[in-house]
């Protein structure tokens, strides 16, 4: 990985029916390089709404139906981008019973997770994955 000392996070609100700020998300995303012990690197995080989400779904995983995150890794200097819907995070944090900054938090970590090498394809990846993005919420209030 890069060992650069700054990175660059790039944060796109195509759907801003949710209010979070730039700040907030830059905040989040160095909390969790630093509690991963990863080199800062270039990563885009992009809000967006249920129509794109299953757009990009369907074109890279064949899948036509909605989801709440989904990341793809890039190159040396881009980790990666990140698109959380949020209409579906709304209706996550309706369910659960949260607030949608709760959820949003949570879906941040998730697809960061993911940017690191982590998933969830088995029981046991997918215990550690939950677990560790459980906690890292925890730790970024």
């Amino acid at each position: 990985m890069p060992t650069g000392a700054e990175s660059s996070i790039q944060v796109f609100l195509q759907d801003k029916s949710y209010k979070i700020t730039k700040k907030e998300v830059r905040r989040i995303v160095k909390r969790i390089f630093k509690l991963e012990k990863f080199s800062p690197i270039n990563v885009n995080i992009i809000f967006t709404d249920n129509k794109q989400i299953r757009k990009l779904k369907k074109e890279y995983f064949g899948i036509d139906s909605v989801t709440d995150v989904i990341s793809f890794n890039m190159d040396d200097d881009l980790l990666g981008e990140i698109y959380i819907s949020l209409p579906q995070a709304r209706s996550q944090a309706n369910e659960l019973g949260i607030s949608i900054k709760t959820e949003v938090k949570r879906l941040i970590i998730h697809g960061l997770l993911h940017l690191f090498g982590y998933d969830h394809e088995n029981a046991d990846d997918n215990n550690k994955m939950f677990e560790k993005q459980e906690r890292y919420l925890k730790m970024v209030g």
